[in-house]
C-alpha cells in the first residue's frame, strides 16, 4: 500500500530534568516537563563514499546510496532505490529505506529492506529473502524526520545509521483493526542500526523520549509483525516450522541460500497469530518513565546460511556457543549415485525438530547437533522413497544415508492432430501411499495422495519416482481429454509416457482467464510468479492473470521469461484489500515500477466511493470486480455494507460504482445459490445489467487449482496474444461471458443474440438455444433455466444428435415467455454434473453458468 506522507516538523526532542535558576529563560512555560532538551543529535546525510570497499578494509561502513551499482537485489516487493542506505561489512549487507512513500504495509520509510550475504568481491550477493517487518508500539510506527549516518565506520568501529522521528499511527491499522490497540503513543524517538566489523549481527537500539508528566506503560503494546511468509519459512526452537505456542527467545526466517534470525533485546516474544501471511508476535514491552529519554537494546538480526543449519551455526558463533558439533555425511540413491538438493532433517530423541541442511550436487552435507546427544537424520527429496531416518550416536560425526530404489518417468505431451508440443499438468499418484511430513519439518506435501503435480510448458518432462506402480494423469484443462494411465517405475530404464491430448471442446471466439490469482508478491502466497504462470497455462487458461494484494505484478514479463509469449498473453491486475469494506479486483492494471507498490492504488483512509473513483481515473480505466462479496465484514463488500438483497438497501459504505461481481470464488453454483447468486439475481431484477465472473482466488497451487472456476469472454478470435487491454475491458464489460467449472455452455436468441444482449420480440414467447460442452472425462447431467431469478425448468441434458465426438455436446431449445410491455426479463442457464472433477481436481464439482440474456417486448 502507499499512503500520503505527513509533513513532519520535529526539530527538537523535549524532555525534563533539574535546571538551575535562570537557566533556559526562554523555555516554553507550557512544557509540562519544564525543560527543553538540546536538539537530538543527527549525523552525516551521506556517510562513507565507498561502502563496497568495507570487506577489503576490514571495516563496517554506512552510506547513503548514490550509485545504482551498489544496489543488488533479486525480484522483491520491498525495493531498494537510490537515496536509501547501506550498512555493510565483510559478512552481511543491510539496506535501510529512506523516508517518504514506501512499498508495503508500513508507509513511513526507515525500514529494513534487505539482509544479504556479502561475497568474496565485497558486494552483496542478491540472496536476500527479507520481506517487511512492522515494528510497532500499539498501532504506531516511527515516522522518520531524518535518516543520517552517525558513524560511517572509517575509524574501525561500528557503522551506525540513525532513523529519528515520531511514532505515528499506521494508516491501514486505523480503521476496524485499530480497535485492537487502545494506547496512543505519539512520542519522539530514534532507532539506531549498528553493524560491527566481522559480525553477522545487526544490533538495533532505540531511544524514546516520554516528554509527558505521566509514566507511559507500553509493556503490553509492543509488537513485531513479520511479512516474510511469501519468501521464507518461519522457524522457532521449540516448534520447528510449525506455529509456535507461547513465548519464544527468537524466530528465524529460513530463506534457503541465506536467512535471518530475529530476537528482541533482553525479552522474549510471544506468538499471537498468523493471518494472511502476517506472523504477529507481541514483544516484551517497556515502561517509559515520565519526562525521560529511555535508551535500550531494541532487537537483533543475525544473518547466515546456507539453509537453516547455516543460520543457526552463525548465531551460535556470534554468541560464542560451542555446545554443538558438526556431522558430515553424504546422501546416495540405491545405485550409489549422489542425490543433490535433498533436505536432511535433524531431530532429537523426543522428536524435537533441531535443524536441517541441504545436500550439494555431490550429495555431501554438514549439519550440527548438540554435543553428547544422539540424533536422527532423515533425508527427504521429492521423487525418492520415504526414508525413516538413521540414528547418529552421541559422539559420531560421520554418516552415509541411502535412499531406496527409484527410477525416472519421461513424459511427452502433444496435441492430437497437430503433434505440436503443448503445456500440461502431470500428476503422479503412487500405488503405495506416501507418509505425510510433520508440520515441524517445514515441507509441504502434495495433496490427495499425489507425489508430483508438475506444471510443464515445454511438452517434455522428466520426473523421478520410487520404484513400483504409479498412476500418471496428463491433462490440459477442461477443453481437452486427458490421459490416465498406469506405469511401473524401476531403476533399469525410464518409464515412457506419451500423451496425445484431444481437444474435445470447441469454444471458438472465447478466451478464458482466472481473474483472481495470487503469487509471492502477495504476503499470503508463497508461489513464485513464474510457477503460478506455469500452473495457469498448464491448466488451459489463455490469459494468465495475476492479481496480487496491493501490488501490480507484471504478468507478461513472466510469460516472456518462460518463452510463452507466442501462446498466451499475461494480464496484470490488482486486488485492493481493504480492512474495512471488502476486497476488489482491478482489471486490467499497468505496472508502474517508479511508483510505490508498482502502481497499486492507495485506498487507505478513503471511502468505497473514493476508492472506486480513484481506480476509474487511472489511464488504463480498470474494471472493478467485487471479490467474494459475502466473505464477512472485512473481506466482503456486500457484508460490510450490510446489503439487503430484498430491498437493495445498504449502509453508508455502499456505492454501486463497480462493474462486475465475483459470484463464484473457488466454488460452484450450488455453494453460492443462496448468497452471491441470489444477490446477482436481485440486481438483475432491479434493472441492472451487470455481469458475474468466477475465479479461483488461488494462493497455493499445491492445495488447489487455478482456473476453477474460470471466466470465458467473447473476443471473436482464438489468439490470446492479440488481446489488448481495451479488448479485455470491452469483452468483460459486455457480459458475453460464461463461467466454467469444467462445463462450457452458451445461450443465444433466435436472431443470434448473445449473452449480455437484449432480445426485442413482439411474440409472447421466444425460443432460446442452450449449448453445453464437456470433455469426455467430465460428467454433465442437468440443465436448469432461470427466468427473472426463479427456476423455469430443470431437465436432464440431451445429447446433440449432430455431434459425434470427441467429448460431449448437449443441445437444448427452451421456450421463454416475453414480459409485458415496459418490463424486462433476464434468463440464465446453469449446467452441472454429478461427482467431481477427478482425477484432475478432486473435490471440485463440475458446473457452468451463463451470464444473462435479456428479453423485452417489441
Amino acid at each position: 500500500m502507499r499512503y500520503p506522507l505527513s509533513v513532519l516538523a520535529v526539530a527538537a526532542l523535549l524532555g525534563c530534568g533539574d535546571s538551575e535558576p535562570g537557566q533556559n529563560d526562554n523555555q516554553n512555560l507550557n512544557d509540562p516537563c519544564q525543560q527543553t532538551l538540546a536538539n537530538l543529535e543527527v549525523g552525516d546525510p551521506d556517510g562513507h563514499p565507498d561502502p563496497l570497499g568495507a570487506r577489503a578494509a576490514g571495516q563496517a561502513r554506512a552510506s547513503r546510496i548514490t550509485d545504482s551499482s551498489w544496489i543488488v537485489q533479486p525480484q522483491a516487493r520491498q525495493r531498494i532505490r537510490l537515496n536509501d542506505f547501506l550498512l555493510i561489512n565483510d559478512r552481511i549487507a543491510v539496506y535501510i529505506e529512506s523516508g517518504g512513500l514506501s512499498d508495503g504495509y508500513a508507509p513511513f520509510g526507515g525500514e529494513i529492506l534487505s539482509v544479504d550475504k556479502v561475497g568474496e568481491d565485497g558486494r552483496p550477493m542478491g540472496l536476500s529473502r527479507y520481506g517487511e517487518t512492522l515494528t510497532g508500539l500499539s498501532n504506531e510506527m516511527l515516522e522518520p524526520d531524518s535518516i543520517t549516518v552517525m558513524a560511517d565506520g572509517s575509524e574501525g568501529g561500528d557503522a551506525v545509521i540513525r532513523v529519528a522521528g515520531t511514532y505515528r499511527k499506521i494508516p491501514f491499522l486505523t480503521g476496524a483493526m485499530g480497535a485492537l490497540f487502545s494506547e496512543d503513543v505519539g512520542l519522539p524517538a530514534y532507532i539506531d542500526f549498528h553493524l560491527a566489523p566481522g559480525e553477522s549481527t545487526l544490533r538495533v537500539r532505540r531511544g524514546l523520549l516520554n516528554n509527558t508528566p505521566l509514566i507511559k506503560d507500553l509493556s503490553l503494546f509492543e509488537f513485531f509483525g513479520f511479512f516474510h511468509y511469501s519468501r521464507a519459512q518461519k522457524f522457532t526452537p521449540a516448534s520447528g516450522y510449525a506455529d509456535p505456542k507461547g513465548g519464544v527467545e527468537w524466530v528465524a526466517f529460513d530463506g534457503g541460500d541465506f536467512s535471518f534470525l530475529w530476537r528482541q533485546g533482553g525479552a522474549r516474544m510471544t506468538f499471537a497469530l498468523e493471518i494472511s501471511g502476517l506472523a504477529f508476535f507481541m514483544g516484551g514491552g517497556t515502561v517509559f518513565p515520565a519526562c525521560s529519554l529511555t535508551e535500550q537494546d531494541y532487537y537483533q538480526i543475525v544473518a547466515g546460511g546456507p539453509e537453516l543449519d547455516g543460520l543457526l551455526a552463525a548465531a551460535r558463533d556470534e554468541a560464542g556457543d560451542e555446545t554443538w558439533r558438526p556431522i558430515q555425511g553424504q546422501l546416495l540413491d540405491a545405485s550409489g549415485e549422489p542425490v543433490g538438493r535433498a533436505i536432511v532433517h535433524v531431530t532429537g530423541s523426543d522428536d524435537e525438530y533441531l535443524t536441517r541442511a541441504r545436500t550439494g550436487e555431490d550429495g555431501a552435507f554438514t549439519v550440527h547437533a548438540p554435543l553428547g546427544v544422539a540424533v536422527r537424520l532423515q533425508p527427504q527429496q521429492r521423487g525418492y522413497p520415504h526414508h525413516e531416518g538413521q540414528e547418529v550416536g552421541p559422539s559420531d560425526d560421520q554418516i552415509l544415508l541411502t535412499f531406496g530404489p527409484s527410477g525416472l518417468l519421461e513424459v511427452s505431451v502433444s496435441e492430437a492432430g497437430t503433434l505440436e508440443a503443448v503445456p500440461s499438468r502431470i500428476q503422479v499418484i503412487p500405488d503405495q501411499a506416501i507418509p505425510g511430513t510433520p508440520a515441524s519439518h517445514g515441507v509441504e506435501d502434495e495433496r490427495a495422495g499425489r507425489l508430483h503435480q508438475h506444471f510443464d510448458v515445454s511438452g517434455e518432462a522428466t520426473l523421478r519416482a520410487p520404484a513400483g506402480g504409479h498412476r500418471v494423469v496428463v491433462s490440459r484443462g477442461y477443453e481437452f481429454d486427458l490421459l490416465d494411465t498406469h506405469v511401473t517405475v524401476d531403476a533399469t530404464a525410464p518409464a515412457l509416457v506419451s500423451a496425445s491430448l484431444v481437444r474435445s471442446v470447441d469454444i471458438s471466439g472465447y478466451l478464458c482467464a482466472d481473474l483472481h490469482v495470487h503469487t509471492h508478491y502477495s504476503p499470503d502466497s508463497n508461489d513464485p510468479a513464474d510457477h503460478k504462470v506455469r500452473g495457469m497455462v498448464a491448466d488451459g487458461l489463455h490469459l494468465p492473470l495475476i492479481s496480487d494484494h496491493e501490488w501490480v505484478t507484471d504478468a507478461q514479463a513472466f510469460v516472456e521469461e518462460l518463452g510463452l509469449d507466442g501462446l498466451v498473453k499475461g494480464i496484470s491486475s490488482e486486488e485492493v484489500t481493504t480492512f474495512d469494506y471488502g476486497h476488489f479486483g482491478l482489471v486490467p492494471m499497468v505496472p508502474r515500477p517508479d511508483e510505490p507498490n508498482n502502481g497499486a492504488i492507495n485506498w487507505v483512509l478513503l471511502t468505497p466511493q473514493e476508492t472506486f473513483d480513484l481506480a476509474h481515473s487511472l489511464p488504463e480505466q480498470p474494471l472493478i470486480i467485487v471479490n467474494h462479496p459475502r466473505a464477512g465484514s472485512v473481506g466482503g463488500f456486500f457484508s460490510a455494507a450490510n446489503l439487503l438483497r430484498e430491498t437493495l438497501t445498504a449502509n453508508e459504505l455502499w456505492s454501486d460504482d463497480f462493474d462486475l461481481i465475483e459470484a463464484f470464488n473457488g466454488s460452484d453454483f450450488e455453494s453460492n445459490r443462496d448468497s452471491t447468486v441470489a444477490d446477482w439475481f436481485a440486481f438483475l431484477g432491479a434493472g441492472w445489467t451487470i455481469p458475474v465472473v468466477g475465479s479461483s482466488d488461488n494462493h497455493h497451487l499445491r492445495t488447489g487449482p487455478t482456473g476453477y472456476p474460470r471466466s470465458c469472454a467473447y473476443f471473436g478470435h482464438d489468439d490470446p496474444t492479440q488481446v489488448s487491454l481495451a479488448d479485455l475491458r470491452e469483452a468483460l464489460a459486455s457480459g458475453d461471458m460464461f463461467v466454467s467449472g469444467g462445463l462450457y455452455l452458451n445461450i443465444s436468441g433466435p436472431g443470434g443474440e448473445r449473452m449480455g444482449e437484449t432480445i426485442e420480440s413482439g411474440d409472447s414467447t421466444v425460443l432460446l438455444t442452450v449449448t453445453v460442452q464437456a470433455a469426455s472425462w467430465v460428467t454433465a447431467d442437468t440443465l436448469e433455466i432461470f427466468l427473472d431469478g426463479q427456476t423455469l425448468s430443470v431437465d436432464p441434458l440431451s445429447p446433440d444428435p449432430a455431434h459425434s465426438g470427441p467429448g460431449k455436446r448437449f443441445l437444448h431449445e427452451v421456450s421463454v415467455p416475453v414480459p409485458a410491455a415496459g418490463q424486462r426479463s433476464f434468463v440464465v442457464a446453469y449446467a452441472k454434473g454429478e461427482g467431481d472433477l477427478s482425477p484432475l481436481h478432486p473435490g471440485k464439482r463440475p458446473f457452468g453458468v451463463t451470464n444473462a440474456i435479456y428479453l423485452r417486448r417489441q
